[in-house]
């Protein structure tokens, strides 16, 4: 059952969000009803918002790939790439949920209206049961969906055009540092930043409410499901008289099975738009794997304000994975529970147990395809962000790429990598050790270097390294090419 205030502030939201008109639908007063707009608004809607976030978006991605390739990595040079990557992530998913809205807006609008006609059909056919046994209801939990729809609704209207609006003046943010890379505009707190700031704070807006929107439209549903379907599910039965003993009180079987019937419609309608919003499981994942590997990678240069900075997004997207599933799942238990419920001590061949096998388990499909959300759902998603996590981690080599011979190497190869004593010297050919400019083991083999010559021990690593005594690098080591001419000797 939906209440006023859900209701109240998910049709400001919806207002909000095309108060200029210029938006995919709009709110129609005079019906209550959701409306698509017309095709002059969708074409400004488009060629505006969905084109500039798509240039956005495409233009912060080359940037961030010269970031990482830049050999520096400073403090300030290491935060700049872990803000760049959580909004490079979030910027993905909030172009591609407006692609999303702007194919699915007929879908949209008439799943809303659904789901709005449909809670006050049942509302009108059960209203002496709901305020007969109104008291058995549990509050805590129609107060945590109340306060998800006012905070994503007030937050997208109002806190994040002023975020957006007063954060573009920062050198690093993103959008600062995409100005003044495409125009060379660096923007200040000036009256003639005003347009500016104007214009991040509107982009903000029609960015996040469209997000907003997606989530505050499966929360109605999610709430539908969790109330009517799970106070529809059976108790207790009584086989004789075909009645059913559930919280709204005793029902009959073909009024439960209408109620569960009713919410299979709008599963289908909602599963064809929400099968694709499963990219935003993409978002979370960098956002937790990324900071994740910038705090761990460069620990040694992140200090204070920097850590801060970067685990926010970790928190966040950790917050909004354990809300999804926490909300999903129950949507999910409340379905299994109804079916177990109608299907209790009915016999296999009997009338009730075959419609209750065409009862399929209505879900809310925000992870299609790639697996069904339910309780263990959080530390799948967690467990995948680790192995990302790791898997970074992995990837940045610490190790010796190979063997250099120094006195042919370029100084383009000299500015990006570090080498080592040399270990092998033949008339022109000195060979060391490269290692990347980040390294932290290559003090440590330039030392054990030093100490294995004055040790005289150096010939221990040219029989586990070389073939056969020779300047040829074994194999799995060889990374450049090396033809040997002569037998190496000691340094």
């Amino acid at each position: 059952m939906l209440s006023a205030w859900l209701k109240k502030w998910y049709i400001f939201q919806v207002k909000a969000f095309a108060f200029d008109t210029v938006a995919p639908f709009r709110w129609d007063a005079t019906v209550g009803r959701l409306r698509a707009t017309n095709l002059i608004s969708l074409i400004i809607w488009v060629s505006v918002w969905v084109s500039y976030f798509t240039i956005y978006f495409f233009a912060l991605a080359y940037n961030l790939s010269s970031s990482m390739s830049s050999t520096d990595r400073s403090r300030g040079a290491v935060g700049r790439i872990m803000l760049q990557a959580g909004y490079a992530s979030m910027l993905f998913a909030m172009t591609l949920a407006m692609y999303v809205m702007m194919w699915k807006r007929h879908e949209i609008v008439d799943i809303v209206n659904l789901l709005l006609n449909l809670d006050q059909k049942l509302k009108d056919t059960f209203k002496r049961n709901v305020d007969r046994h109104r008291h058995t209801f549990p509050w805590m939990e129609l107060k945590l969906y109340e306060f998800t729809m006012f905070a994503t609704s007030f937050g997208s209207t109002f806190i994040t055009p002023v975020m957006f609006g007063v954060m573009v003046l920062h050198p690093r943010q993103p959008f600062h540092q995409f100005l003044k890379w495409s125009i060379g505009y660096s923007p200040r707190l000036s009256l003639t930043s005003l347009p500016v700031m104007a214009f991040s704070a509107m982009a903000g807006q029609k960015a996040s409410s469209v997000c907003t929107f997606l989530l505050s439209t499966g929360i109605l549903y999610m709430r539908m499901v969790r109330f009517w379907v799970g106070n529809c599910t059976p108790n207790s039965v009584d086989h004789a008289l075909a009645k059913y003993r559930t919280v709204l009180g005793i029902l009959s079987t073909q009024k439960l099975f209408w109620v569960y019937r009713c919410h299979q419609i709008i599963d289908r309608a909602i599963h064809e738009v929400y099968k694709y919003v499963a990219f935003h499981l993409i978002t979370v994942r960098i956002m937790i794997a990324v900071p994740a590997f910038g705090l761990i990678r460069y620990a040694n240069v992140l200090t204070g304000v920097y850590v801060m900075i970067i685990a926010t997004p970790i928190l966040v997207a950790t917050g909004i994975t354990m809300f999804e599933v926490l909300f999903v799942s129950r949507v999910f238990n409340a379905s299994v529970g109804f079916v177990k419920g109608m299907g209790q001590g009915e016999m296999r061949k009997s009338y009730i147990f075959k419609k209750v096998r065409s009862c399929w388990i209505v879900r809310f499909d925000t992870s299609y395809p790639f697996f069904k959300m339910e309780n263990s759902s959080f530390l799948s998603l967690m467990s995948s962000a680790v192995d990302l996590t790791i898997t970074l981690l992995m990837e940045e080599t610490d190790v010796a790429l190979a063997a250099f011979n120094v006195s042919i190497v370029t100084q383009e190869i000299r500015k990006n990598m570090k080498f080592s004593t040399r270990f092998v010297s033949n008339g022109g050919t000195k060979l060391r050790l490269a290692f990347p400019v980040s390294s932290k083991v290559w003090g440590l083999f330039t030392g054990m270097f030093n100490t294995l010559t004055k040790t005289s021990s150096l010939d221990q690593l040219l029989i586990k390294w070389f073939i056969n005594g020779t300047s040829l690098w074994s194999k799995d080591k060889q990374k450049t090419p090396y033809i040997p001419t002569q037998l190496c000797k000691m340094v």
